[in-house]
């Protein structure tokens, strides 16, 4: 062998080094995507059931909770009611000036 096809020799394993570099590099590549995609789902799942986890968890709360009960005012004794009764005027009706000015007019 010559110098020359030594140097020839030596080219052509380097390009066949280089591609399989670049090849390797894009396969690497490729495989980072593909998981970061499924760690990106497992992570959006996740977070959903943990959503849907936490509304369930209100809602049972919710569930739980007493209803607010309205209290009604206690009823007053009967000496006190008449108290209270007298306490307030009574109400007056109203006159029809209208129809007094309407008769006077005439």
């Amino acid at each position: 062998m010559s110098a020359k096809s030594s140097k020839m020799a030596d080219a052509v394993f380097r390009k066949q080094d280089k591609q399989a570099a670049v090849t390797e590099y894009h396969r690497l590549q490729k495989v980072e995507k593909e998981k970061g995609a499924r760690l990106r789902a497992l992570r959006l799942a996740k977070q959903a059931a943990d959503q849907e986890a936490a509304s369930l968890a209100e809602a049972e709360k919710a569930a739980k909770k007493k209803p607010a009960v309205k209290r009604r005012k206690k009823a007053t004794a009967p000496a006190e009611a008449g108290k209270a009764a007298a306490k307030k005027p009574a109400a007056k009706p109203r006159k029809k000036a209208v129809a007094k000015d309407a008769a006077a007019s005439d």
